[in-house]
């Protein structure tokens, strides 16, 4: 059942990704960034058409799991808010609303809470009544992370099912069934709807797309790791580039005065671009290095902290060279 789910996932999601791309152009909901790479008017709207898919897959398969519920509605909300904020331009207050709600239906509903994580070998941090908050705070930080990265179309959707492709074999090899069968559930939606827009942009995912990837990594990252210490390790090594080029960004604002919104200091990838390399070079190279970082956290888990901090070290060090030549 989960093989049929999975190629429903995956055909269902290209075949919505024209009809979301049509229902876009006669609403007229576009791309409206203030900094693009593509200069034509092209529709949003694109993360229906995964959301949709991840549905009905969901669906097909049913994972038993008290979790199943809360994680289907709160992804619902989640996407309501990208669908509204999209549609009508609302302000940033009235996103961070929604993902405080869905957040929440997480942490109340879903009773998904980091409770603790490791400080050091043999010893945990425990967070006691600050768990909730900490929680809530931890969903909405890594749905907006992924929100950084969507500034190249197939970037934010490549990246995320790297990260969901991981997540997904790390807690099968775990023996948590659930986590790993949404997870690929997910990703083959992703896929389905990159695949459509990696020659030729037709349609962007928009904050529909991005919030709801952003919002189910930290889910599933909560969901598949918070008995092993490893929930916030997780999601942070592999999200490392817009972790990393966003702080260097902030760190570049405030030295040199810079505005946070202007293409040539916002990101490494347009840098890489001011560099000369095309477009899908461009996404290789961030695909690459963020396949790197996920081997780095599979050598987390079974080797030792230093192996992960030296591999770590080389691909920062790798990613700022291109920065640095790109100045």
């Amino acid at each position: 059942m989960l093989y049929v789910a999975l190629v429903i996932c995956f055909a269902s999601s290209i075949l919505l990704t024209f009809i979301v791309r049509k229902f876009a152009i006669v609403i007229g909901t576009t791309d409206k960034r203030d900094y693009k790479i593509h200069q034509a008017i092209i529709p949003s709207l694109g993360g229906l058409a995964i959301f949709i898919s991840f549905m009905a897959g969901m669906f097909i398969v049913s994972p038993s799991s008290y979790y199943t519920v809360p994680i289907m509605v709160g992804a619902t909300i989640i996407v309501i808010t990208g669908v509204l904020v999209e549609q009508f331009q609302l302000p940033v207050k009235w996103k961070l609303v929604g993902q405080v709600a869905a957040a929440l239906v997480i942490v109340i509903a879903g009773g998904i809470q980091i409770s603790f994580i490791d400080s050091s070998p043999g010893h945990s941090i425990e967070f006691g009544l600050l768990s909730i908050p900490f929680t809530l705070l931890w969903i909405i930080g890594i749905t907006n992370t992924v929100s950084l990265i969507n500034v190249l179309d197939g970037l934010a959707a490549g990246v995320s099912s790297i990260v969901l492709a991981t997540i997904s074999l790390m807690t099968f090899t775990m023996g948590n069934s659930f986590v790993a069968i949404t997870g690929v559930l997910l990703l083959a939606s992703t896929l389905g709807f990159l695949i459509c827009n990696f020659s030729t942009p037709k349609i962007f995912m928009g904050d529909t797309g991005v919030l709801l990837l952003g919002f189910m990594i930290a889910v599933l990252t909560l969901t598949g790791f918070k008995n092993t210490g490893m929930t916030a390790d997780i999601p942070i090594i592999i999200l490392g580039i817009p972790i990393v080029d966003t702080l260097f960004t902030v760190i570049r604002h405030y030295v040199n005065k810079q505005s946070l919104s202007t293409p040539d200091t916002l990101h490494l990838h347009h840098r890489l671009l001011q560099m000369g390399f095309t477009y899908k070079q461009t996404l290789m190279i961030n695909y690459a290095i963020t396949i790197l970082f996920s081997l780095a956290v599979f050598n987390f888990s079974i080797s030792t902290l230093w192996g992960t901090v030296f591999i770590l070290a080389v691909i920062l060090l790798y990613t700022r060279i291109f920065q640095k030549l790109s100045i």
